[in-house]
């Protein structure tokens, strides 16, 4: 008997009827996307009802791919609306059927002129490339500890011995030092205010892109993760689900004699600090990197990253983390955007932020 096959749409409307009134939508449901991950979706201040966000594929019924968009109304480049691709998924039993360039296929049908993604898998990059966007990579710089194992004596050990040679060569005491003798201040957000945004814009003129400051409200409130602590109670229906034991989202202004000179946001998870947001001065870059450091130094995570090199290279010297990384980032965006490779991309674009 031939195999039943439908790829449907779902609106902003249709998502918000789910969430907020338990209405039924055919097709719609946990399996397909995380309810935390569609509230954060339906509440993007440049989502209209009528907005399809969701793409997916269906088998007899059966979720077999899926994809979803956001849309970002930028200020680089300026006063452009463009989609950012988040999640791909295709269910094993059906790899190799193109399935999910279908449901790419369907949104870049809408949105395909300005439909961008960061960070994709690889087996994504392919499907980007092949419904015609361009792809290049950009550098993530990663800090982390060596990975010793667990569950035995030997790996006991063998963490005891890194730990050892790692203070051994470690300068954490002058860091320590010169952050006890600094005397900047930190005011923690979770909004975005007038002259917050105004340091932002004037301090990204090296980034390719620029999220508008109601975007970037939204990304500080409207998260893809919820904490979870009781992770190993938490009914995981999709493949793509949005509890974590850890999970927070840090955004701080610094100030140095109340001038404001740097504006950061770091993601906080069990095992990595990720700083997906930082601007500064160039006068006080010492000053704001010392900022982000000492939230290393006070809570412990045996991963760092940040596209920023030069904040790399200044938590580098110290020799906090055993190994040095380059992890190439995917950036995927339509032929008609004026690329510049010598621009930056923060950390936080896309979906990444969380």
């Amino acid at each position: 008997m031939a195999e039943q096959i439908d790829l449907k749409l779902y609106t902003a409307a249709q998502l918000k009827g789910w969430l907020l009134h338990n209405t039924t939508i055919d097709g719609l449901s946990e399996v397909l996307i995380d309810k935390v991950r569609a509230y954060a979706l339906v509440t993007n201040p440049y989502v209209s009802d009528d907005m399809s966000l969701v793409s997916a594929l269906f088998v007899d019924g059966k979720v077999a791919a899926y994809t979803y968009v956001f849309p970002d109304r930028m200020e680089k480049p300026h006063g452009r609306t463009i989609f950012w691709n988040t999640t791909l998924y295709v269910n094993p039993r059906y790899e190799g059927r193109g399935y999910a360039y279908c449901v790419i296929a369907a949104i870049c049908e809408l949105y395909g002129d300005d439909y961008f993604d960061l960070d994709a898998a690889e087996a994504s990059v392919e499907n980007l490339k092949y419904s015609g966007l361009t792809v290049t990579y950009r550098p993530q710089y990663i800090l982390r500890q060596k990975a010793t194992g667990s569950g035995s004596g030997k790996a006991a050990l063998a963490q005891a011995w890194n730990g050892l040679c790692g203070r051994i060569r470690s300068h954490e005491k002058e860091l320590r030092k010169q952050i006890a003798g600094s005397e900047y201040k930190i005011q923690y957000v979770n909004y975005v205010d007038d002259e917050t945004y105004a340091f932002v814009s004037s301090h990204a003129e090296g980034d390719l892109l620029l999220r508008s400051q109601e975007s970037m409200n939204w990304v500080l409130q409207h998260h893809f993760m919820i904490e979870s602590p009781l992770r190993r109670r938490v009914r995981r229906r999709c493949k793509f689900a949005s509890a974590l034991p850890t999970f927070r989202m840090y955004a701080f202004v610094v100030r140095q004699q109340e001038r404001m000179v740097g504006f950061v946001v770091l993601r906080a998870t069990r095992d990595e600090w990720a700083v997906k947001y930082l601007y500064y001065d160039e006068s006080a870059d010492e000053v704001v990197f010392m900022a982000v450091a000492e939230h290393l130094l006070d809570e412990r995570r045996p991963l760092f990253s940040t596209a920023d090199k030069r904040l790399y290279d200044y938590v580098a010297q110290y020799r906090m983390y055993a190994c040095e990384e380059i992890y190439n980032r995917s950036f995927a965006y339509p032929k008609n955007y004026n690329y510049d490779a010598n621009l930056n991309i923060q950390s936080g674009e896309g979906d990444n932020v969380t």
